[in-house]
């Protein structure tokens, strides 16, 4: 399949869905070599269909590619499952990923997390700048997850997926469908997302594929700074995927009663700083920028999860998890369950 598509590409007819998946199951399962592999996603880069909002290609890759990864161990159905995932890496800033999993995991959500073996996967390094670790930290996650509401998990590099794509992603220096697939791997297969991209032209893209691969609740957007999470110092474009519908907005701190701050304000100077940062948030001694803006992301997520009515609820609930010490107890108790073996 792979042969008849790179011809297709270079004929400029668009492949159908079924030859699409057809295509992506050649390569996660390694039948595909890597030199038509990698033609095959060059050409697919070339001809826009990573970009175009009609395309079923992302789909099509992202549906493959679930099946070349296992899935986990079954999770109760009353669990609400969250995950937070971002389109570009912001190791300088203030790692909110992590505060935000802190404040969703103190309101009876489970927070799912997963490492792909290529990836720097910022928040596990916050996890062991607070001695959260041990010998084998994913059978510990599992075996403890009803009572932390945390489950941090790797994807193996011997899974097909990392197997026969890790050395394409290697050779391909721009953004692609496999590395835009890989954020989509975890094993949970978690269908409450909060996706931070990197145009506002992808907002509405990838609301759609979220409705195409089954997920529930999606929260999707982009800020007027490019920066993979709600801005605190101007526009959001949020596009929410709820089941079979999408509704599309624009928020601003002014309109949703918050401080506005400059984006430079939430850079965090190495891991110490950004760990000393969470610190004073938890313990109430920050209530600058880091505070307004983890309000603001927290808010978003808790009313995705229905842990909040409405974006204002979620506000007023995230300040209420912070200033009443309720996520510097979970920070805590994570601490205490998974020290350094």
């Amino acid at each position: 399949m792979i042969n008849c598509l790179i011809n297709k590409l270079m004929d400029n007819i668009e492949p159908n869905e079924v030859e699409l998946v057809e295509a992506f199951d050649e390569i996660f399962s390694g039948v595909a070599d890597e030199i038509k592999a990698t033609s095959f996603i060059t050409l697919l880069k070339e001809k826009g269909d990573l970009f175009e909002a009609k395309s079923s290609c992302l789909t099509s890759a992202i549906k493959s590619a679930r099946s070349a990864v296992s899935k986990i161990k079954a999770i109760p159905d009353n669990f609400p499952i969250f995950e937070v995932l971002q389109f570009k890496n912001t190791p300088e800033y203030f790692d909110i990923s992590f505060v935000m999993d802190i404040i969703l995991a103190s309101n009876d959500v489970l927070i799912s997390k997963y490492s792909f073996p290529l990836e720097d996967n910022q928040s596990f390094k916050t996890l062991k700048s607070f001695g959260i670790a041990s010998s084998n930290l994913e059978d510990d996650f599992y075996d403890n997850f009803e009572k932390t509401n945390f489950l941090y998990l790797n994807i193996s590099d011997r899974e097909p997926y990392c197997k026969y794509t890790s050395e394409i992603l290697r050779r391909l220096p721009f953004d692609n469908v496999l590395s835009v697939s890989s954020k989509f791997l975890n094993p949970i297969r978690v269908k409450n997302q909060f996706i931070g991209v990197n145009s506002k032209e992808d907002v509405e893209k990838f609301a759609n594929i979220c409705l195409n691969i089954g997920n529930q609740n999606t929260l999707i957007l982009n800020s007027n700074n490019d920066f993979p999470f709600a801005s605190i110092n101007g526009e959001t474009s949020v596009a929410e995927a709820w089941k079979n519908k999408i509704f599309t907005y624009v928020i601003t701190p002014e309109l949703l009663g918050l401080v506005r701050y400059p984006i430079k304000d939430l850079l965090a100077e190495n891991r110490e700083h950004n760990k000393e940062t969470i610190l004073n948030l938890f313990e109430n001694k920050e209530k600058g920028a880091f505070y307004e803006f983890t309000v603001l992301n927290s808010a978003l997520a808790l009313y995705i999860v229905k842990k909040a009515s409405s974006i204002m609820d979620g506000i007023a609930l995230a300040r209420k998890t912070i200033d009443s010490g309720l996520a510097k107890e979970k920070l805590t108790q994570l601490q205490e369950i998974y020290k350094y073996a």
